[in-house]
């Protein structure tokens, strides 16, 4: 084998398939660090030890100081909670300082996906015009034979195909997906693929309005001269998708130009939406053909479609589904994309939208039938931890890092998951507390079992530990948390609960600055403990949230009032002898579960002088 094949062997292991990696990886290589080599060991030389220099010491003037080991076991013990930044919600009165932890972008893999986007590099001929040399030069050397004059020759010049408006669906249930939106508008910007890149919000009462928050009139974005792609964002859920109006949006901007359907959700999960299934293929004769100049089919048939039906590509928002997009539209290859047909009569100029009832157990067992597996270990996985956007997507890169943007959108459309103040989502999404819904918490460790779930959590929570010390200080993106320690200037919100425990260097390196005469910050055991009864022989519950102190005994004033609002809330009739009340400790707030029955008014175990129910708190 030659030299050559065992280099391209070798970088064909790091990841470096063709010419365009290698590019990459050179351009990105003047950006790295730079380490002398070690030297080979003399003949003779025992191994570790090496000839004296001119000082006569064994050491090489030139050696590289050995790495440190690793920290010992007293390093390595957690010293400090990280809790949330959450708005709204009821006031601590912990102190607490905030730190900025590494936050996992709202756009994983963003490399790969610009990859994809490739096709859209060719250039077609623009309006300006250009100094061509090489022409120049020809035609004034053949004019030279008769008289010595410089002939300009000018060409077209080169330019950039398309510009991108990309239409976000600005519904209640897509504002956990403003960032993503963001982030994709950024990595559209900064290829320099693109003539323009411009992010818009369209409401389901079809008013458009810029990023920056001005009105606009939706015929803006219609381009007579077909160089602006109209890109929707969506997840496909809503009623306006089965309304009229918006149909009529679509169709008069692909009249202009190009518009196409980039969805949150897997394409096996389209048939649950609103959209609908996308069983057709398209192709594009052209680049940048109008929807009503594409191909259309369904199998090996070419389909010819009806007066006034638009076909609409649809694709992910993952590396393959921009791919095929890509190639598509600029009609590589015979490149197809997934379709589905809409026209505006097929529709009502409203569409009602029917309530819903919630079993959490066929929701679940729903869940788990049609989702991917990769949504399915994220659902148990956030059971571990408080959840925030910034924290999920840390769970998300901690224990999937391959995982795609698609199976977080699942979670969120699961129905399992909700905001605690659905109120604050348009205003702050990234900073609002989401749980799950009353009673699936319960079913998830019915299901999956308390020592599993105990398990997962013990995982989760060190995989987190582990993300957040290796990226700490040297990542560009992050999210505010906070830490409990005496004289900061903020209080822990009364409804966070720590999800990492980290070590003071990794404080430090994420901007914690401890007070003036204190080295560590305090640790807050806040835990919180649900109590819930249900009636004899009945499947009547209720259930009600206390936070308390690690290690201290539920008062028996504070028994008597969870058990008095037990009985005044939720419409129930009010507790009866026989009803049993349990006691169970937050999944996410201790790797232990409590799971004290308690029968009347006696504690099983034990039980204060009163006879009112007391639990002790591990």
């Amino acid at each position: 084998m030659s030299a050559i094949d065992q280099a391209l062997e070798i970088l064909a292991a790091g990841g470096i398939a063709d010419d365009e990696h290698l590019r990459d990886a050179l351009w990105l290589s003047q950006f790295l660090p730079t380490y002398p080599l070690e030297e080979p060991d003399a003949p003779g030389t025992p191994e570790g030890k090496h000839p004296a220099g001119k000082d006569g010491n064994s050491k090489r003037p030139e050696e590289v100081p050995p790495k440190p080991g690793p920290p010992p076991a007293s390093a390595k013990a957690p010293v400090a909670r990280l809790y949330p930044s959450i708005h709204g919600g009821q006031p601590g009165n912990v102190p607490a300082a905030p730190v900025y932890v590494p936050a996992s972008g709202a756009l994983p893999h963003p490399l790969d996906l610009a990859r994809a986007l490739r096709p859209f590099g060719r250039k077609t001929r623009g309006r300006r015009l250009r100094l061509d040399e090489q022409a120049t030069v020809e035609t004034s050397a053949a004019q030279s034979e008769h008289e010595p004059i410089v002939v300009p020759v000018f060409t077209p010049a080169p330019e950039r195909w398309f510009s991108v408006a990309l239409v976000f669906d600005d519904t209640p249930g897509m504002a956990p997906w403003r960032k993503t939106a963001d982030e994709f508008t950024r990595l559209l910007g900064g290829l320099g693929l693109f003539r323009d890149v411009r992010l818009w919000m369209l409401t389901p009462e079809l008013r458009l309005r810029s990023a920056r928050g001005p009105a606009a009139r939706l015929g803006q974005l219609s381009d007579p001269a077909g160089r602006t792609i109209v890109l929707m964002l969506t997840n496909g859920v809503g009623a306006h998708w089965r309304t009229r109006g918006l149909i009529e949006q679509l169709e008069q901007w692909a009249r202009s130009g190009p518009v196409a359907i980039c969805s949150l959700l897997p394409s096996r999960r389209w048939a649950h939406t609103d959209l609908g299934s996308a069983s057709l293929w398209v192709q594009a004769p052209v680049p940048g053909a109008p929807n009503a100049a594409l191909r259309s089919g369904e199998g090996l048939r070419t389909l010819t479609l009806d007066p006034g039906v638009t076909p609409y590509p649809v694709f992910p928002l993952t590396k393959d589904g921009l791919a095929q997009w890509a190639g598509m539209q600029m009609s590589r290859r015979e490149e197809s994309v997934s379709a589905l047909l809409l026209a505006p009569e097929w529709f009502d100029q409203t569409a009602e939208t029917a309530a819903q009832t919630v079993d959490v157990t066929r929701r679940i067992g729903e869940f788990a039938a049609i989702a991917s597996g990769e949504a399915v270990s994220l659902l148990r996985f956030f059971s571990a931890v408080p959840l925030t956007l910034p924290i999920m997507r840390l769970v998300q890169e901690a224990m999937l890092p391959g995982c795609p943007l698609s199976a977080m959108s699942e979670v969120l459309m699961s129905g399992l998951i909700r905001p605690v103040h659905p109120e604050m989502l348009r205003d702050d999404p990234e900073n609002l507390l989401f749980d799950f819904i009353p009673g699936a918490r319960e079913e998830l460790r019915a299901v999956t079992g308390v020592g599993e779930l105990e398990r997962i959590a013990h995982v989760v929570r060190d995989a987190i530990r582990q993300h957040i010390e290796r990226k700490a200080g040297v990542t560009i993106h992050d999210f505010e948390a906070w830490v409990a320690s005496p004289g900061g200037k903020g209080t822990l919100n009364g409804e966070a609960q720590h999800f990492a425990e980290v070590m003071s260097a990794t404080l430090a390196a994420m901007g914690y600055q401890p007070p003036v005469g204190s080295s560590e910050p305090i640790q807050s055991d806040r835990i919180t403990v649900f109590v819930s009864y249900a009636h004899a022989g009945t499947t009547a519950t209720a259930r009600s949230r206390v936070i308390l102190d690690r290690g201290k005994a539920l008062p028996s004033a504070a028994s008597a009032s969870l058990v008095s609002g037990l009985e005044s809330g939720g419409g129930d009739r009010g507790r009866r002898p026989g009803d049993r009340l349990g006691v169970t400790l937050c999944p996410h707030s201790s790797a232990r579960y409590l799971r004290a029955s308690l029968a009347s008014r006696n504690c099983a175990g034990s039980a204060t002088s009163s006879g009112t129910p007391a639990a002790t708190i591990w």
